[in-house]
């Protein structure tokens, strides 16, 4: 029986954290090469596993008012995690966003109303340029930017409304 050369394997694993080629030895059987391999997608995979941004955004209510949305869109991106609909006074909510393709930015605004107006919070993580946010508060309340983490792939705020 001729010998058919063995070639490398290539195969392509992909998770959510990373994407990886590995080689391996060909598999030589009965005279039969196996010289490609295609594997199905993960079970849980998503297509939000080719995003390369996300925002993660904490709204802290320090006043005597529940926040209710308004209105919150995306301009680039897709939600991870839906602005809540309501905080209650002297609570918090958790949105994200992130990208939903490969080298894609994520941005976004969201408007809760107040007792005293309406609150706008907005954010742009492209993926070639610097991060950005920035809130507007009703009336005479405060809207302060804190705990700010750069990180260029998946920055974080807290946005804290306060009647001060």
């Amino acid at each position: 029986m001729p010998s058919i050369p063995a070639r490398p394997l290539a195969v392509s694993i992909t998770t959510a954290a990373t994407l990886a080629a590995v080689a391996l030895p060909a598999v030589t059987l009965a005279a039969v090469t196996l010289a490609a391999v295609t594997l199905p997608a993960p079970a849980l995979a998503s297509p939000s596993e080719t995003g390369d941004r996300s925002v993660l955004i904490t709204v802290a209510n320090d006043t005597r008012s529940t926040l209710s949305l308004v209105s919150g869109g995306l301009a680039e991106g897709r939600w991870s995690f839906k602005p809540p609909k309501s905080i209650g006074s002297f609570r918090t909510g958790t949105l994200e966003s992130e990208s939903s393709t490969s080298r894609g930015g994520v941005s976004g605004s969201i408007t809760y109303r107040t007792a005293e107006g309406d609150m706008r919070i907005f954010w742009n993580n492209p993926y070639y340029d610097d991060s950005e946010f920035s809130c507007d508060a009703p009336g005479d309340w405060v809207c302060l930017l804190q705990d700010v983490q750069t990180d260029i792939v998946g920055p974080s705020v807290t946005v804290r409304l306060s009647e001060d």
